[in-house]
């Protein structure tokens, strides 16, 4: 099971750049769920203790905007990377569409590894800079669609 889900982590573009053997310690990290729809992974406003990777199903990702519809979040994917930077507070509440395999990787973990592994640490954070920015771009395009 570890191996097809190393497979799905390269197609996140979060992992891309990072080689089979980061992949695997960030798999080691982590608990695979599988998770029935209508869960709940956080809320917002929340500190998150994880971060999740969602290697099969669909995630509804509702912002503390009004008046927004909820972004759906499809695998592979991750979401709750701000779990991994201060302030550590959820901006959105993310619940399960369908059934979901998800990965938690409580975000100390990550923390840590970054900090023993500085140059690893300095790729993954690169890496949800870019991330975020990405999905920055994607909710502002998703809210000028028209409805």
């Amino acid at each position: 099971m570890a191996t097809d889900a190393i497979t799905l982590m390269k197609d996140i573009p979060l992992f891309r750049e990072m080689g089979e053997g980061e992949l695997n310690l960030i798999w080691a990290m982590g608990q695979e769920i599988g998770m029935s729809a209508d869960r709940s992974l956080a809320a917002a406003g929340n500190e998150p203790q994880a971060f999740w990777i969602l290697l099969e199903g669909s995630i509804a990702v509702r912002t503390i905007m009004p008046g927004h519809d909820p972004s759906i979040v499809h695998a592979p994917a991750v979401w709750g990377v701000a779990a991994l930077v201060p302030p550590y507070r959820s901006p959105g509440t993310a619940v399960t569409v369908t059934n979901c395999r998800l990965v938690r990787i409580e975000s100390a973990d990550v923390r840590q590894l970054a900090d023993t592994n500085p140059r690893m640490g300095t790729r993954l954070y690169q890496a949800i800079a870019a991330h975020s920015f990405r999905r920055v771009r994607e909710l502002m395009d998703e809210s000028k669609a028209p409805s």
